[in-house]
């Protein structure tokens, strides 16, 4: 369910470049929405969900993905495309049980 920091090791396993800050950029936004989405605690955290937070992140990675276009390279694509994708499959789901 959430590229974390798994996925930063697999990159470096991977042995293909990346931008260091970029993915920390894109994972620290992930991770923030997994929390507005109530998804991501920590161990004495209640739940919260705040959609339009969530949503925020949600837009900001989408604006960093259309401003990068071009200048990403494959495997810092994948990882923001990814991110998105499970990003708002997560907020459609926490939208279905808010109503």
């Amino acid at each position: 369910m959430f590229i974390t920091m798994f996925s930063f090791y697999r990159l470096m396993e991977e042995d293909k470049p990346f931008n260091d800050m970029f993915v920390h950029l894109v994972l620290g936004l992930q991770h923030s929405a997994w929390q507005a989405l109530g998804k991501d605690m920590g161990p004495n955290m209640k739940a919260k969900t705040d959609l339009k937070v969530a949503k925020d992140y949600i837009d900001t990675l989408i604006m960093i993905k259309d401003k990068t276009k071009g200048n990403l390279n494959e495997t810092e694509e994948g990882l923001l495309r990814n991110s998105l994708e499970q990003l708002q499959l997560g907020f459609v789901d926490a939208t279905k049980k808010a109503t």
